[in-house]
């Protein structure tokens, strides 16, 4: 009786089998006359034609559940082509990828605070979109910290540009990346080439230039603009002096004196050397007032400056043939 009943189970199982099969390769007609593939049997319904089967298990993991979830085993052609179109730019938070009636993606993208729609393919790029959030949307939140830090991304980013030194040099190729501290250093040096005032920076036509051209760039004050200068001479004045106390083997001086319209009488002290690469260098080393243009006056003032710079071989001093220039070069022979 037992193996009769075995008999039994073996064929139901097997013939409820192939009616399943010919069932789910049954088509049904539908109304308007196209055809259509019935739904694929669930899981439950598979493994209660024959519980003891692997064949049956086998089959039914190879389907997809009532839910709709496919087998973590065998990924679906759908999860593969949505991990492959993966997005990674942060501007799809503040974006949605439209899309026609099929499913299929339009290359356009819309804005989720205005509604607003943009060009978005993969030959334009997220710059449009960028731009969208930073000055046209009128409704997007925390629109000035997202500015500050769009900005704060700006200059961490590094430009290309071809710089020309002077007219006879030739272009060459750079790489430009925003820097606070060297426009600063190069407005100062501005000031000073081009015997500005300070208060040039306070003007309202460089302040809107500045505004058009750099809009990161801070402009200082006209007080620390002066203090920069200041700055920048000792710094410069620190460098002429290791210079001239490493490569300068004797100096050659030239002076001379004058007076202002103010009646204020003045003294320039400029040294010449070679270096020890054979370069001629022509340097400032002090300008400043003297109480009068006699010799001793004179005398003193360039005594006082070669002992500061510590300048112990002078081979020449140059002047002009004014009489108290004689009573000067007198004074520093016997100095």
């Amino acid at each position: 009786m037992a193996s009769n009943s075995n008999r039994e189970f073996s064929s139901n199982s097997v013939s409820m089998r192939i009616s399943g099969n010919l069932n789910s390769k049954r088509k049904a007609i539908s109304s308007d006359g196209r055809d259509q593939m019935p739904p694929p049997p669930s899981r439950e319904n598979l493994n209660s034609s024959s519980p003891s089967s692997a064949n049956t298990q086998t089959v039914a993991s190879n389907f997809v559940s009532n839910e709709g979830t496919p087998n973590e085993g065998t990924p679906s052609p759908t999860s593969l082509a949505c991990a492959s179109k993966k997005v990674r730019s942060e501007v799809w938070v503040h974006f949605v990828k439209l899309k026609d009636d099929q499913g299929n993606e339009t290359g356009r993208a819309k804005c989720v605070y205005c509604s607003k729609d943009y060009l978005a393919n993969s030959e334009q790029g997220t710059s449009g979109l960028w731009k969208h959030l930073r000055d046209t949307c009128k409704k997007f939140p925390n629109k000035k910290e997202f500015v500050e830090a769009y900005k704060s991304r700006d200059k961490m980013q590094k430009i290309l540009n071809f710089q020309k030194a002077s007219e006879s040099e030739k272009s060459k190729l750079s790489c430009w990346q925003f820097d606070q501290q060297a426009c600063r250093d190069a407005l100062v040096k501005m000031i000073i080439k081009d015997e500005l005032p300070f208060r040039f920076v306070e003007g309202e036509g460089f302040r809107e230039f500045i505004q058009v051209s750099l809009p990161m760039f801070q402009i200082p004050s006209r007080y620390t603009i002066a203090r920069d200068c200041y700055y920048l001479f000792v710094q410069e004045k620190k460098k002429l002096h290791a210079l001239l106390t490493s490569q300068c083997q004797r100096v050659s001086l030239t002076t001379d004196t004058w007076t202002s319209i103010q009646n204020v009488s003045y003294l320039c002290l400029t040294a010449h050397f070679i270096d020890s690469g054979w370069n001629l260098h022509k340097r400032i080393l002090n300008f400043c007032v003297v109480k009068s243009h006699k010799g001793i006056n004179i005398g003193n003032a360039i005594d006082f400056c070669m002992d500061e710079w510590g300048l112990n071989k002078v081979m020449c001093i140059t002047v002009d043939n004014a009489s108290s220039n004689d009573t000067a070069v007198q004074q520093l022979k016997k100095s």
